[in-house]
């Protein structure tokens, strides 16, 4: 008989560090719906056109918000650790699963990923394999069932180590355990330890963006 276990998210969970499900949204999608709502409210103030485009932006922006809280949602009902019969796995918000061979796996590492000047570390889990390489990664692992984790370890027969409390900078987990940071999350936390370069450019280029917008529709207008 196959041993199986699925270890879900606690419903409602709070984080130690306060983190909700939608901290794991991508808000360049909210900027973005800002945006178009802002420049469809000067396109009607600025040429007394009819307020479709502003509907329409406010139309994105009540779909933006609609698909946060169904992710958030999404996060708590299908994300999960599992282990069956020889595999350990995890599923996302998305119910995509991606697993690996039990007899692959050194052990299972606690830990909290820093990224410099940017937020609260995030507790993640790594499944690290024999050669040292993290095969998987879930954030958020704290808001996992209690005990989930350690019965997952114990029922595949492989250590978990280290805790919440282990912080280790973004930098050194790349180093540490290759694998466990992906592209996007590389260039996420290089874009958060040059933060106010980050915000200088793209409060410029909304600017710019606007300040363009705005000319372009008073030139139509005469």
């Amino acid at each position: 008989m196959q041993t199986e276990i699925v270890v879900h998210m606690r419903a409602g969970f709070s984080s130690r560090e306060g983190r909700r499900a939608l901290a794991y949204v991508d808000w360049r999608a909210v900027v973005a719906g800002g945006v178009a709502v802002i420049a469809a409210t000067l396109r009607v103030l600025l040429t007394g056109q009819s307020g479709n485009y502003l509907l329409i932006g406010l139309f994105i922006v009540g779909a933006l918000l609609a698909f946060l809280l169904l992710y958030a949602r999404l996060r708590i009902v299908n994300s999960s650790l599992y282990l069956k019969g020889d595999r350990i796995g995890v599923s996302s918000a998305l119910g995509l699963h991606t697993e690996v061979p039990v007899a692959t796996v050194g052990y299972l590492q606690e830990c909290s990923v820093a990224i410099r000047n940017g937020p609260a570390p995030l507790r993640s889990l790594l499944v690290v394999d024999k050669e040292g390489r993290c095969v998987l990664r879930f954030d958020g692992a704290d808001g996992l069932q209690e005990g989930g984790i350690e019965r997952i370890g114990s029922a595949a027969g492989v250590e978990v180590r280290g805790s919440w409390d282990e912080i280790i900078p973004f930098d050194v987990l790349r180093k540490k355990f290759p694998g466990a940071a992906n592209l996007t999350q590389t260039v996420s936390a290089e874009i958060l330890q040059h933060r106010n370069l980050t915000y200088f450019g793209v409060a410029l280029a909304t600017i710019v963006l606007l300040l363009g917008f705005t000319v372009l529709l008073i030139a139509r207008a005469h």
